[in-house]
């Protein structure tokens, strides 16, 4: 990931990303040397940006290759009524729950959010996987992602996908 405007694990809601694409592309317009700092170092000079290549901007920031997968794993989750006691204040499991089918319930719910046939490289996973947990282990949901058949990796674990 590049210099990352927030850590994967603590990604904001997608109201407040929606209003940050605004005030920066804002800031962007009125010269603000910090924006323009930014958006140099992205490899963007447009004089005039769109709140479209802004909201990009943030989005490959946030880890993710575009602005609409960036929304499709911020929005929040209708988390099933048994994993309720797992998700914590920010909408996200919170802890790793014991039973197997708890479990399963989760990584189905992951996977169902993840672009069928869209390649990720494993830190653009992780930062999809963190935006369902705050227990910190995308190994783990990986590992369980891929026994289960949900996702597909490479031999040599370099990219994953959903099939």
């Amino acid at each position: 990931m590049s210099s990352a405007l927030y850590p994967a694990f603590r990604l904001p809601n997608v109201e407040f990303l929606r209003k940050q694409a605004k005030d920066r592309r804002k800031l962007l317009l009125a010269g603000d040397p910090e924006t323009l700092d930014w958006y140099r170092r992205a490899g963007s000079a447009d004089a005039a940006p769109s709140l479209q290549k802004v909201q990009h901007l943030i989005a490959v920031d946030c880890g993710f290759q575009s602005w609409s997968e960036l929304l499709r794993h911020t929005a929040p989750v209708i988390w099933p009524p048994e994993l309720h006691s797992f998700v914590g204040a920010d909408g996200r499991l919170k802890a790793w729950p014991v039973k197997r089918s708890r479990q399963l319930m989760f990584l189905e719910l992951v996977a169902g959010r993840i672009k069928p046939g869209m390649v990720y490289t494993e830190s653009r996973f992780n930062a999809i996987l963190n935006c369902y947990h705050s227990f910190n282990d995308p190994a783990l949901l990986r590992r369980d992602l891929l026994e289960l058949g949900l996702i597909a990796r490479n031999a040599d674990g370099s990219d994953y996908r959903r099939h």
